[in-house]
C-alpha cells in the first residue's frame, strides 16, 4: 500500500509541476516507464493511465514552453537520422499488411518518441541530465532489488521477464542502464552518492545474470569493452572496472556459465533455441527479400510468422532481422544509423 501511496504522490505531483516545468515531468515519466510500478505493486491496488496523464502534462509543458530549444550543435544529424527513421516507420504503417496492429504499434512508439525530443530539446547541460540519469539508474535498480528479493525467496522471477518484456528484452533494458550506473559511481563526488549509484550497479549486474538472456551477456560484455574504451586510463578507474568484472564473474555460477556458452558454440553444439533464431533470421531474410523497401508493417512481423510454420506472435529475437522485416531496409539502415 506504502508504494501504491507514494506513486500517486509523485505521479500527480509531476503532472502539476510538469505544466510549468516540463523537466520535471519528464523525469516522472522516465522513471515510471523503467520503474513499472504496476507491475511490482499490483497487488496493493489499481494504477491504471498514470504514464499517460504525465505524459500529457510534460507534452502540454512542453508545447507552453515554445517546444524547447532546437538549436542541437553535434546532435542535430543525430536527431535527424532518428526522425528520419519516424517517418519511415509511420509510412510502413500506412503500407502495412495489418494496418490496425502498424498503427497500434505506431502509438506504442510514440511514447518512445515524444520523450526523446522533450529530452533533447530541454536539456541543456549537466543540471538538467544529471537527475535524469540518477532517476533512470535509481528506478532500475529498485526493479533490481525487488527481482533479487525475489530470488532470494526462491522464485527467480527475471527469467521470466518483467513489466510485459520477456527475459530477453528485460536483460536488455538492464544493460543499457548499467553504463550509466557505472559512470555514476565513478564520477559522483559525495561518497554516499558513490555507495547508493555502486548498490545499484550490483543489483542491475546481478538481476541481467538472473535474466538468463545470452544476448544480455553479450551485451555485458559489449558495456565493458565501450567502457574500458571510453574511461581514463587511471587507476582508480581501471581497479573498479576490474572489480566489476570479478564481481560478475563470481555471481555467475556454473549453470549461467553452461547457459552463456552456448552464444558461442559451433553449429553441431547448439541447444535448440540457438538453432531455432538461426532459422527465423532466414525466414525474416525471405521477408526483406519480398518487401525491401518498407516491408510488411510495423509489429506485423509476429502477425505474419504462423506463415512460417512459427506460433503467431513469435519475436524474431534480433531487433536489426525484425526492424528491416517490418520497417524495410531504409527503416534498420536509418536505426543502425542513429545507434552508431
Amino acid at each position: 500500500m506504502k508504494g501504491l501511496i507514494l506513486t500517486y504522490i509523485i505521479s500527480y505531483s509531476g503532472m502539476v509541476a510538469a505544466l510549468r516545468y516540463p523537466l520535471i515531468g519528464l523525469y516522472v515519466f522516465v522513471g515510471l516507464s523503467v520503474l513499472r510500478p504496476q507491475e511490482i505493486f499490483m497487488f496493493a491496488g489499481d494504477m491504471p493511465n498514470l504514464s499517460l496523464y504525465v505524459g500529457a502534462a510534460t507534452f502540454v509543458g512542453w508545447v507552453l514552453r515554445g517546444f524547447g530549444t532546437w538549436g542541437m550543435g553535434r546532435a542535430r544529424v543525430v536527431v535527424w537520422i532518428f526522425l528520419s527513421f519516424v517517418s519511415l516507420f509511420v509510412i510502413s504503417a500506412c503500407f502495412a499488411l495489418n494496418t490496425a496492429v502498424a498503427f497500434k504499434s505506431v502509438l506504442d512508439f510514440s511514447k518512445l518518441v515524444f520523450p526523446f525530443l522533450a529530452g533533447i530539446t530541454l536539456i541543456k547541460g549537466e543540471k538538467e541530465w544529471r537527475p535524469l540519469l540518477w532517476t533512470i539508474v535509481l528506478c532500475q535498480g529498485y526493479v533490481g532489488f525487488e527481482q533479487n528479493l525475489n530470488y532470494v525467496r526462491g522464485f527467480n522471477s527475471a527469467s521470466a521477464g518483467f513489466g510485459g518484456m520477456d527475459n530477453n528484452f528485460f536483460g536488455l533494458s538492464l544493460v543499457t542502464t548499467l553504463g550509466p550506473a557505472i559512470a555514476l559511481t565513478l564520477v559522483s563526488r559525495r561518497w554516499w552518492s558513490r555507495v547508493v549509484a555502486a548498490a545499484a550497479t550490483a543489483l542491475i549486474l546481478h538481476t541481467t545474470l538472473l535474466t538468463f538472456s545470452r544476448g544480455a551477456m553479450l551485451g555485458l560484455i559489449a558495456v565493458g569493452v565501450v567502457a574500458f574504451v571510453m574511461m581514463p586510463k587511471r587507476p582508480k578507474y581501471l581497479a573498479a572496472l576490474l572489480v566489476l568484472v570479478l564481481v560478475a564473474a563470481r555471481l555467475t555460477g556454473p549453470q549461467l556459465f553452461a547457459r552463456y556458452g552456448t552464444a558461442f558454440a559451433s553449429e553441431e553444439e547448439r541447444d535448440g533455441s540457438a538453432e531455432s533464431r538461426i532459422v527465423l533470421w532466414m525466414d525474416c531474410l525471405k521477408v526483406i527479400q519480398q518487401y525491401p523497401g518498407l516491408g510488411v508493417g510495423p509489429a506485423n512481423w509476429r502477425v505474419i510468422a504462423s506463415s512460417f510454420g512459427w506460433p503467431e506472435g513469435k519475436s524474431a529475437h534480433s531487433v536489426w532481422m525484425e526492424t528491416a522485416a517490418e520497417v524495410g531496409v531504409p527503416g534498420a539502415l536509418a536505426l543502425l544509423l542513429f545507434f552508431g
